[in-house]
């Protein structure tokens, strides 16, 4: 294997049979030359050449599919694994609308870290949904792709319409709900005033 008879931990081993072994990690340059040489007639050779490329690499995201509001932020998480036993790094680039873009005003912001905040209004067109792109920094060829659609905030409507009546000088307690806006909620009483206590 690139001269050495039966190669050796950097490029690979082969046996006497012929049966060859790839390294843990891909030499540089990373093509290596097989050689058979006839043991009777030791002029007489044939070489072929082998490619040893890395353990393939896979990239997911999640959340794959999201629905998120106006000015919104959301965290994407990436996860890239490996077939092999080769140590690969996991780190990826994120990228809104296209691969390692860190995003536009019109289309929301992402940050190193897979932060992700919708833009203020809902995109204009036809691109909503939208992609956001996770790309692994170890194979620049293998990335993952999240589809986000922004929606309005809806307005915001207090759902109870009706409270028990109270009795005098007694405790009461009451939940009020509402939907829609932004929460958290800050309730206040708009007449009246409420008791001490």
């Amino acid at each position: 294997v690139n001269g050495i008879a039966g190669g050796n931990s950097t490029v690979g081993a082969i046996s006497s049979a012929g049966l060859y072994t790839a390294p843990q990690v891909p030499p540089t340059p990373n093509t290596v030359t097989i050689t058979a040489t006839s043991v009777q007639y030791g002029s007489i050779s044939a070489s072929s050449t082998v490619t040893v490329a890395p353990p393939p690499i896979t990239v997911a995201i999640s959340p794959s599919v999201l629905s998120l509001q106006v000015s919104a932020a959301v965290q994407f998480n990436a996860l890239v694994t490996t077939t092999g036993n080769l140590p690969i790094s996991t780190a990826v680039t994120w990228g809104v609308k296209s691969p390692g873009s860190p995003g536009t005003a019109e289309f929301g912001f992402i940050s190193s870290s897979g932060v992700y905040t919708a833009p203020t209004a809902v995109p204009t067109g036809t691109l909503n949904p939208f992609p956001i792109y996770a790309v692994s920094q170890e194979d620049p060829s293998k990335s993952a792709i999240a589809n986000v659609t922004i929606t309005n905030v809806a307005p915001l409507t207090i759902s109870t319409t009706s409270l028990a009546n109270g009795v005098a000088n007694g405790a009461y307690s009451a939940t009020l709900s509402a939907t829609g806006g932004t929460q958290p909620y800050a309730w206040s009483v708009s007449t009246g005033s409420l008791p001490a206590g």
